[in-house]
């Protein structure tokens, strides 16, 4: 088995289930995403955070391959098997070999997102 494909077989056997919506279609499929924590960044802004206080806005996502969040236009947006709803800051596609691995992205948490409100 190659890289790509135990990395793929990773994400889908251990992934949280998530589904890529736009207004064309809606696919189901696994990703990781986990909260984007500065750890080197602890004064935001310059402005201090008080102890035990996080406001995570931000998530990293990792996925398959077989799904290019770069390609997918811009009124994509991700939901969670909790509901939580993420739109795409950045994302690309990681090679190992020439060959696409996984799909790496930075994530935005949003409230109230729907197809309706990407495109205005």
């Amino acid at each position: 088995m190659t890289a790509a494909k135990q990395v793929d077989y990773f994400i889908k056997k251990y992934g949280n289930k998530i589904k890529l919506i736009n207004s064309e279609s809606t696919i189901s499929c696994s990703a990781f995403i986990q909260p984007f924590l500065y750890k080197n960044r602890q004064y935001l802004s310059g402005t201090y955070k008080p102890e035990g206080y996080e406001n995570i806005k931000y998530f990293v996502y990792i996925g398959s391959a077989e799904y290019n969040l770069g390609d997918m236009g811009a009124d994509t947006y991700i939901e969670d098997s909790s509901g939580d709803k993420y739109v795409v800051r950045r994302s690309e596609m990681i090679y190992f070999k020439n060959k696409p691995c996984y799909c790496w992205a930075i994530l935005k948490h949003s409230v109230g997102v729907t197809n309706a409100s990407l495109s205005q």
